[in-house]
């Protein structure tokens, strides 16, 4: 299969596509058709790369089976193989970023950023099997087993199956994969159909670093036809997946007594009070609603103001929105690139749509910018809380605000809002212990938004989720626990056994 024509080699660079060419060498892929990779910048077609059917996801699922018993790797080699792909995306950076800027909706300054914490990732997972110890069993504590002695130990689960979106197409690879092979397990990732290229440089790396590519398998193509018959097969022992609504529903549909950790997102809301830092929240929270073009699961997306400083907070954030613009993503000007497809363009139109029938007035933004798929990021005042985009995930550059009386009322404004993460902005050490104890998101943030360490537990409950990331738990949720219990045996005394 071609990567790229002779005119869009040039637009992706040479290195970038040998990187690409190699990886589907390596992978030696079962395919039986092609699709295009497209720049939702501009709508070229960047690559053409092998699409892969329901057979295909079977006979990657059997060998990863098969060929696990034969080829498990060692701790001592599987830490090597997790340091040493830490090392050559460092080493590769720019080539890394170059592909995830090219095939997605980030910056090339943000997709520099997130070349950086997947290394971070990568190396906190081989961190995570150094701490892969078990412990022994005090079971000195009960007498009815004093005669015995225990421990428990952990050990691969078995197939994996790794699912990740086009918004985060290398860190969120890095943390299925990293965790997964440390721990032991073979994976087969199918990595979203929109921004394959990342993936394939990621798991070039595993490659290249000793890793058995039936150990580490990628399938490309429909995401539709391949990940239920991924997820409905058997043989796959644990999922790690990061989407949305039809993702949900496919776990649903099958997932059974398997493991899973599954990352669903949400609406994230923030809270300003009267006595928060106006200047500091304002400046945060733009930043986080221009984050990937608002497709971030982390965009703090409602924004409750007590009303003392409701006027003055958002001429702060509208001042913001103004110096910022929507651009194209190699364009160092350019605070944010575009949505991923006119699918995403036009859910971002529908949630707008609805808070402006219900009341909602626009501030600054919202206008398209640059092409059809870009959009100035959108900040809507006095937004009802029956809207859509104050209850539902928009993933798309738009920010809700409304007053409340007070904090406490904030509160309960954001209560049903749901989502991965809350900030509260707030001067008082008691209103921020007031709010932590209050809020029911996974992760509370004070006087910041959009702020997610690698290293953290970090995953949603109910709706947003379930079971957490962060390699060193993720490495534990990927894992078997194998307990034994063993009766300390008694010589028989000489004498006794002579006798008999």
């Amino acid at each position: 299969m071609n990567v790229a024509s002779p005119a869009q080699t040039g637009k992706l660079g040479m290195a970038l596509v040998d990187a690409v060419e190699d990886a589907l060498r390596r992978a030696d892929l079962d395919a039986d058709g092609a699709f295009d990779v497209v720049d939702p910048d501009d709508g070229s077609v960047i690559a053409v790369l092998p699409s892969q059917r329901s057979d295909a996801v079977a006979a990657a699922v059997a060998r990863a089976e098969h060929d696990m018993r034969d080829t498990a790797l060692p701790l001592h080699e599987r830490i090597r193989i997790l340091d040493a792909v830490a090392q050559t995306v460092s080493d590769e950076a720019t080539t890394f970023a170059h592909a995830l800027a090219s095939e997605g909706v980030k910056t090339y300054a943000e997709a520099r950023a997130e070349v950086g914490r997947c290394i971070q990732t990568l190396r906190l997972s081989a961190m995570a099997a150094h701490a892969l110890t078990g412990a022994l069993l005090p079971l000195g504590s009960t007498a009815r087993l004093t005669a015995h002695h225990g421990y428990y130990r952990y050990g691969p689960i078995g197939v994996t199956a790794a699912l990740t979106p086009y918004n985060d197409p290398l860190n969120l690879v890095a943390h299925k994969l990293g965790p997964a092979m440390a721990a032991g397990n073979s994976v087969v990732l199918y990595a979203d159909q929109r921004t394959p290229l990342s993936a394939l440089l990621l798991c070039r790396a595993f490659w290249r670093a000793g890793t058995p590519v039936s150990t580490l398998q990628v399938l490309l193509g429909d995401g539709g036809e391949i990940v239920p018959t991924l997820l409905g097969d058997s043989r796959v022992r644990a999922v790690t997946a990061t989407g949305g609504g039809r993702l949900a529903r496919a776990v649903e549909q099958s997932i059974g007594t398997r493991k899973l950790i599954l990352e669903l997102g949400g609406v994230c809301p923030a809270v300003v009070g009267r006595d928060a830092d106006l200047d500091l929240a304002a400046e945060k929270l733009a930043a986080g609603a221009f984050s990937a073009a608002g497709q971030n699961c982390l965009h703090p997306q409602v924004i409750a103001v007590e009303d003392a400083v409701y006027e003055a907070f958002v001429r702060r954030l509208q001042h913001r929105f103004d110096a910022r613009s929507a651009g194209h993503k190699f364009d160092a000007a350019s605070a944010c690139g575009p949505l991923i497809d006119s699918t995403a363009a036009q859910r971002v139109d529908a949630f707008v749509a609805d808070a402006l029938h219900k009341g909602a007035r626009p501030v600054t933004g919202g206008s398209p910018t640059v092409t059809p798929l870009h959009r100035q990021p959108l900040l809507l005042r006095d937004v009802r809380q029956d809207a859509r985009l104050w209850t539902e995930e928009v993933f798309g550059p738009v920010t809700a605000v409304r007053s409340v009386t007070d904090v406490a009322a904030g509160l309960r404004a954001v209560a049903h809002s749901g989502g991965l993460q809350a900030s509260v902005f707030t001067s008082n050490v008691h209103t921020a212990e007031s709010a932590v104890a209050t809020l029911r998101q996974p992760s509370v943030v004070i006087n910041d938004a959009d702020v997610r360490f690698d290293g953290m537990p970090f995953g949603g409950d109910g709706t947003a989720g379930l079971n957490r990331e962060g390699p060193a738990f993720a490495v534990r949720e990927l894992s078997s626990i194998q307990t034994v219990l063993q009766q300390q045996q008694h010589s028989v005394p000489r004498e006794s056994a002579t006798r008999s």
